[in-house]
């Protein structure tokens, strides 16, 4: 499978909108889910008002399928990585 940031991203918007999600908010909630992350801690970690992080957790558990949550980790996953990976090529220069 051949990565494409820009279709990971298309991918994350459409399951942000499927859902009236904000596609950021959603990225950052789920990472920190993902790190088993209290909601307390990702609403400060990420400067998110806590009743945010308590209703897009509901929609997480009663709204998307246990399918859509894996794809959204792994294409979060993919773009942070890219994200990450990118900033370190260009790390060397400075």
């Amino acid at each position: 499978m051949k990565f494409n940031e820009r279709i990971a991203q298309q991918k994350l918007n459409e399951i942000s909108t499927k859902h009236l999600l904000n596609p950021k908010l959603l990225q950052n909630i789920v990472w920190g889910k993902s790190q088993g992350w209290s909601q307390t801690r990702i609403a400060e970690e990420h400067h998110i008002n806590p009743n945010t992080v308590s209703k897009y957790s509901r929609i997480l558990e009663r709204e998307m399928s246990a399918d859509e949550i894996k794809e959204l980790l792994i294409i979060i996953g993919l773009i942070l990585g890219a994200s990450y990976l990118i900033h370190e090529l260009f790390k060397g220069g400075e």
